[in-house]
C-alpha cells in the first residue's frame, strides 16, 4: 500500500506506507534514546542530593589516600599524565557513580601503578598495561571467570606479588620522604602533625569530624601555594597526545 498526495496538487509523490512506519519508530528510539540518560540523571542527582551530608563528601575523597601518591609517583617519572589520568579516571567515576551506585568493584590500576614505579614503564607501556588489563577483566566478567581464576591461583601466589611491590613501593616513598625538608609549607613536620590529627578523629567513636575532606583541602592549599602562575595555565590537558609519540 502507498500513501498518495492529494490530486489537486502539481505533483504526485508515493511513500510507501512501512517506510513512514519505520521512519516513526526511529524517530521514536532516538528519543527514547536522549530522554533515558537525562531522566536518569535527573532521577540520580535528586537522590545525591537528599543524602549528601559532609561524611558523604568525605568518604568519596577516601581513595584519594592511595590514587594521588600513585599518581605524583607515576608523573614524575613519566609514566602517566597527571592532567589527562585526573581528567578521565573523575569522568568514568561520576558516570559509574550515576549509573552503579558504587565505584569501580575492580581497581587493577593498583597494581599497574606500582609496577609501573618500581620499573620505570614507560607512558606507551602503562597505556597498553591498561588496555590489556581491561580487556582481561572484561572476558573474565562476560564468561563468569572470576571464581574459576580464584580457585585455580594460589593465595601465595597473589599474597607474594603484594608483598614484593609493597616493599619496593615502600622504599620508593622513604626516598620521597627523604628529599622532603623538616620544616615548612610542605615538609615532614605538617605530615607527622596530619598523621596525628587524622589517628586522632579516626579513633574516636563518636567524631563526625570529615577528616579525609579536611586532608584534601590541606593538600590543595599546599599545592596551590607550590605552584607558579605559569604552571596553572599549561595544567589543562585531558589529550596530551605528545607523550605517546
Amino acid at each position: 500500500p502507498k500513501a498518495s498526495a492529494p490530486s489537486g496538487s502539481s505533483a504526485s509523490i508515493s511513500i510507501p506506507v512501512e517506510c513512514e512506519v519505520s521512519g516513526n519508530r526511529l524517530e521514536k528510539i532516538l528519543v527514547s534514546f536522549i530522554r533515558r540518560p537525562i531522566a536518569l540523571v535527573r532521577r540520580r542527582h535528586c537522590q545525591f542530593s537528599r543524602e549528601f551530608t559532609l561524611m558523604e563528601a568525605s568518604g568519596m575523597l577516601g581513595d584519594l589516600g592511595t590514587l594521588i601518591p600513585l599518581l605524583v609517583a607515576m608523573a614524575k617519572q613519566g609514566s602517566a599524565s597527571i592532567q589527562a589520568s585526573l581528567f578521565w579516571m573523575g569522568l568514568w567515576n561520576v558516570a559509574s557513580a550515576y549509573l552503579w551506585d558504587m565505584p569501580m568493584p575492580v581497581q587493577p590500576m593498583k597494581s599497574i601503578a606500582a609496577t609501573a614505579i618500581t620499573e620505570g614503564l614507560t607512558a606507551g607501556e602503562v597505556s597498553a598495561g591498561g588496555i590489556f588489563v581491561g580487556a582481561a577483566v572484561w572476558i573474565m566478567g562476560i564468561f563468569h571467570l572470576t571464581e574459576v581464576l580464584h580457585r585455580v591461583v594460589p593465595q601465595g601466589v597473589i599474597s607474594g606479588l603484594q608483598l614484593g611491590l609493597g616493599l619496593r613501593m615502600m622504599g620508593k616513598g622513604v626516598g620521597m620522604i627523604e628529599a622532603l625538608p623538616w620544616f615548612g609549607v610542605d615538609s615532614r613536620c605538617l605530615g607527622v602533625a596530619l598523621w596525628a590529627l587524622t589517628l586522632r578523629f579516626q579513633c574516636s567513636k563518636d567524631s563526625k569530624v570529615p577528616i579525609g575532606l579536611l586532608l584534601f583541602l590541606v593538600g590543595v592549599v599546599i599545592a596551590a601555594a607550590n605552584l607558579d602562575r605559569t604552571v596553572w595555565r599549561r595544567m589543562w590537558d585531558p589529550f596530551p597526545l605528545s607523550e605517546f609519540r
